[in-house]
Formats: structure tokens, C-alpha cells, sequence
């Protein structure tokens, strides 16, 4: 999280952080931006961002917008010859709850799944079980791709603000080119049911795909299907079924501690509603009872993403770092009490989200009532 005195220097900040939203802003008009992305079959589309009063440049995303950050994120956190091990370790727990609840597993079944390894991928779906997969700020899609590889769901949609990631995405994991299962979108989580569905009807995408996503097109194989309607089905598969069937939406590794502040409270709303009664939202922070192992088994080991740390940039106490000396400038990073996970969720419902440590992470699970997708986010 970061703790940035104006709306302004968090929009500043944020593509500095620990992160995965690096993003190219183009401003027309006074508090207004859009997003200009490639497309390829992935449904990267040109969306509006939430802005303050105050303008964005390019420049602001600092060295997060160049493709070697997404790398070393990803080289950091999830590639399996050089990851933390403390990081893997907390993928792991988080893989195997996500599986538990996908397939139908109760919040305990998760529970022992994420903490104890005891209860492995479940021999069929159960009642219950939810067939897709949207993730809020998917990065390099590491959890979706698992996910679909596995079996766990059928389909999935990865939503994030940097098309650097979302292309790094398709590379990286030759799943995500199954047309019918698969959909990449680039745009503001805080619209997210709108953007699905707007994604869910085919609406198609024409600027040819560049880096990342054109090397992985160039390898994916071909359905035959011609151009006019190649990209419109692709786009509507896997979108169309998250806009019209009960869905697991998972916000994970963090991703909210990066969010700003004033479109939380709206991206968990729009996370509820995209999951639809019958479905399941996931919110996975970083935990503050481990926020000491996590100064040594991460912060300390990676300076490239967080600056050389020393004891005297952290305080236990409030489980918060701040090194004034980052890669980028002022580095910080606060981790997350079982209670303030629970606030970010509109409090009509806070009573029925379930909070469980696992790893170095805290996670709190919302089963979606018919009554939920009609409160007030506050």
C-alpha cells in the first residue's frame, strides 16, 4: 500500500511500486484519459481510467512502463529457478485455495487446502463449482493459467491496467491462446462488470498486436476462423461466459495494497457483482502478522525492485516500510491486518467474509448472496 498525500502523487507513485500497473495515459481532456493498448486475439481494448482533478503524464509510470520491469517482477515472484522462496511458498497456498473453491470446496475445505496442503485438487466438481475465473490486476496471469492447465475452471479473464503485463501474459503461457477459454483486458477494475460485458459481445479490437502478444500470436495455432469474426468470437468466449454464469473473482498477491485508495471501496462492488449469487470473491493481501518475515525472506533479498532495506526503514508496529531510496524513488509498503481486509468490503456484508492466513498472505472469502450485488459500496 502506499501513503501518498494527494490523489495526484498516488496516481504518480503507482508505477513505481511493487507492481503490475505500468500503463500509457494519452490525456483529451481536462480529468479524463484513455488507456491506448495492442490487440491481438486477446481483447486488449482502449478503456477510461479513474483520474483526480490533477493530469497524468507518460512520464509518471517512471521505469515501470519498460518491458524489463514486468521481467523482473515476474523473475522475482513466480519463475521457478529464481523466485523468492517465500513468494512461491504463498503462490502455492494460494493456488491450492483457489482450486478448493473453484471446484466447489467449502470456505474450511480452502482453509485446510491453503494452510495444510491436506486437501488436494478434488476428484470431480462438486455442487456448487464455479467454471470461471476473473482475476483483478493479473499481471502475467500466473494464477488463471495454472488454473485452466489444471482443469480447475474452464475459462478465464485476466484484467489489468498494463498492456506490458497483459502481453507478457500470452507469452509467457501458451494457454492463454486457447481462444474459447481465454480473454486478456486491458482496463479499470473499478468498471469491471462493464468491461466484461462489453467484452462479452464480441466488440472488436482493430490495431494489430505488437511485442509480446504478436511473438506468442505467431506461435498459437489457428481455428480457421476468418478475420471478420476471428477476434469478436474470441473476445466474447470466455468473457461472455463470466458476464452471464456465476464466477470465482480473485483480486490476489497484493494487487489491493497497490490499488489507490478511492477506487477500492468501487472494485470490490464491481467484484461482487461480476461474481453473481452463486459465486465467490477472493481478496489476498499481504499479512501483517508476517510482515517480519517478509522484510528478510523478500524485501531485503530483492533490491532491484525494492531498494536496499534496512532495519531503520521498518516498523514492526504498523507491519509498514518506507525506503526513501527506491528504484524509483520513495518506496513503501504497509501490509494488512485480518480486520482491515474485511473493511475494504462493502459492510452490509462484512459479517459473512471469511479471513484465513496462509503463507505470508491473508485472505478474505465472500460467498455472493442474491442481496449482495445491490449494496452500497461503503
Amino acid at each position: 500500500m502506499c501513503t501518498i498525500p494527494s490523489p495526484r502523487h498516488l496516481w504518480q507513485f503507482l508505477g513505481r511500486l511493487l507492481s503490475r500497473f505500468s500503463v500509457l495515459l494519452v490525456m483529451d481532456s481536462p480529468g479524463k484519459s484513455n488507456i491506448l493498448v495492442p490487440t491481438s486475439e486477446h481483447c486488449f481494448s482502449q478503456l477510461s481510467v479513474p483520474t483526480s482533478e490533477s493530469p497524468v503524464s507518460a512520464d509518471d509510470g517512471g521505469v515501470w512502463v519498460h518491458a524489463d520491469m514486468p521481467k523482473m517482477w515476474h523473475r522475482a515472484m513466480y519463475d521457478e529457478g529464481t523466485a523468492a522462496p517465500v513468494m512461491r511458498e504463498l503462490f502455492g497456498a494460494q493456488m491450492r485455495l483457489l482450486d478448493a473453491l473453484a471446484q466447489g470446496g467449502s470456505d474450511d475445505d480452502a482453509e485446510a487446502a491453503a494452510v495444510d496442503g491436506t486437501s488436494p485438487l478434488m476428484p470431480a466438481r462438486q455442487i456448487g463449482a464455479l467454471r470461471t475465473f476473473v482475476e483483478v490486476g493479473c499481471g502475467t496471469s500466473e494464477a488463471g493459467s495454472r488454473m485452466l492447465t489444471h482443469g480447475s475452471v474452464s475459462a478465464y479473464v485476466g484484467v489489468d491496467l498494463s498492456s506490458t503485463f497483459l502481453e507478457l501474459s500470452a507469452a509467457l503461457h501458451p494457454v492463454l491462446n486457447d481462444q474459447a477459454r481465454a480473454a486478456l483486458l486491458q482496463g479499470d477494475a473499478s468498471k469491471l462488470e462493464s468491461l466484461i460485458a462489453t467484452a462479452g459481445t464480441g466488440t472488436p479490437t482493430a490495431p494489430a498486436a505488437t511485442g509480446f502478444a504478436a511473438d506468442a500470436a505467431s506461435t498459437a495455432s489457428s481455428d480457421g476462423e476468418d478475420e471478420e469474426n476471428g477476434e469478436a468470437a474470441v473476445c466474447g468466449s470466455a468473457a461472455a461466459m463470466a458476464a452471464t454464469s456465476p464466477c470465482l473473482v480473485g483480486c490476489v498477491m497484493n494487487t489491493m495494497g497497490i490499488l489507490p485508495d478511492f477506487i477500492r471501496a468501487a472494485t470490490v462492488c464491481e467484484m461482487i457483482r461480476t461474481a453473481k449469487p452463486g459465486g465467490t470473491v477472493v481478496v489476498g493481501c499481504w499479512c501483517a502478522d508476517k510482515f517480519a518475515e517478509g522484510v528478510e525472506r523478500f524485501y531485503k533479498r530483492h533490491p532491484e525492485l525494492c531498494g536496499v532495506i534496512d532495519d531503520s526503514m521498518v516498523d514492526l508496529e504498523s507491519a509498514t516500510l518506507v525506503n526513501p531510496a527506491g528504484p524509483s524513488g520513495l518506496y513503501t509498503s504497509q501490509w494488512w491486518t485480518h480486520e482491515r481486509v474485511k473493511q475494504l468490503f462493502p459492510k452490509a456484508v462484512r459479517h459473512r467474509v471469511r479471513t484465513i492466513t496462509a503463507s505470508i498472505g491473508v485472505f478474505a472469502i465472500l460467498r455472493v448472496a442474491e442481496e449482495d450485488v445491490k449494496v452500497t459500496c461503503a
